[in-house]
């Protein structure tokens, strides 16, 4: 019998999020995935943004095994 093994981790659909620039007064949006793999359940949290910035969770902030 042989097996492999993960360390519990967040993955992520793309490696990176490039927002275009756009003139001033207009919203530029980028959405992506995160996957979980191996946590049971967590709730997704991110630093103090500028004002600028919004970061939304369509489906809730909990991550389960799930979701």
């Amino acid at each position: 019998m042989s097996g492999v093994a993960a360390k519990p981790r967040l993955l992520f659909d793309r490696r990176e999020v490039i927002l275009p620039p756009v003139p001033l007064g207009n919203v530029s949006k980028s959405m992506f995935k995160i996957i979980n793999d191996g946590f049971e359940n967590m709730k997704l949290t991110n630093k103090p943004l500028p004002e600028y910035f919004t970061i939304l969770y369509p489906e809730g902030d909990l991550l389960g095994v799930t979701k």
